[in-house]
């Protein structure tokens, strides 16, 4: 087993909060302010999982394999075989 981080899946390799324009403009019919919008940011990961760098909402991603997907054989970072 690898002492990773990364591909054992415990941290993002990166990770970005935003307002999406959906939050703040067409939320079920209702116009949210940019402070409601705020309250309630959109959140996107990049992280290693069962053998591809996902792109992901990362609460909301653990049994869909939804989001970008790219298909790696190595971790980038160690270097250890990864396994699916």
């Amino acid at each position: 087993m690898s002492v990773c981080e990364y591909c054992d899946g415990h941290r993002h390799i990166f990770s970005i909060e935003y307002i999406d324009e959906l939050l703040w403009a067409w939320c079920h019919g209702e116009e949210k302010t940019l402070e409601e919008a705020c309250d309630n940011k959109a959140k996107r990961a990049v992280f290693i999982d069962r053998g591809y760098i996902r792109l992901a909402d990362p609460d909301d991603c653990s049994c869909l394999r939804h989001g970008e997907l790219v298909k790696i054989s190595y971790c980038p970072f160690c270097g250890d075989p990864l396994h699916d």
